[in-house]
């Protein structure tokens, strides 16, 4: 991951600053159109950067980074189903000429919709943990690789 580090010499913040300071402008109208939850992505991980160079600690901020957003998302959409599947029943109690069958059906639905999500949502976190493992493993090949150069006469 040597591709990823920053320099931290003086030469290179003076370099990034006056690439700031000369396209200000056109750094605000870009920042105007991206969508405020990535904008809030990139904050987070600037922010978590800047304390993990401050303390010295090599921490994977793209993993935490992904399980956050997985369990925040999964959040939201039970939070959205619950709220679809209470309206949903609201408005059937207020409807006094449906059959009974009918609204309990209508409940039935609403409740497997949400154990739906919670299923959806139990495989997206896997996925993503399946990334993290595999993103770790290549890693480690990788550095396995380089460890240990294969001689050129085994090849």
């Amino acid at each position: 991951m040597d591709h990823l580090s920053i320099p931290n010499s003086k030469e290179h913040k003076e370099l990034v600053s006056s690439f700031a300071a000369t396209h200000a402008k056109e750094i605000s109208k870009m920042l105007l159109n991206v969508p405020r939850p990535l904008l809030l992505l990139l904050k987070t991980n600037d922010c978590l950067r800047a304390v993990d160079i401050a303390l010295g600690q090599p921490i994977n901020n793209f993993i935490i980074t992904a399980r956050a957003c997985s369990r925040a998302l999964a959040e939201h959409r039970m939070q959205v189903a619950k709220t679809s599947a209470m309206t949903m029943q609201s408005s059937q109690l207020a409807s006094s000429d449906l059959p009974s069958t009918v609204g309990g059906g209508m409940i039935k639905v609403s409740q497997y919709r949400i154990i739906s999500i919670k299923v959806a949502n139990a495989v997206e976190a896997l996925s993503v943990e399946l990334r993290i493992v595999l993103l770790k493993w290549l890693s480690w090949w990788s550095k396995r690789g380089q460890a240990k150069p294969v001689a050129s006469s085994m090849i």
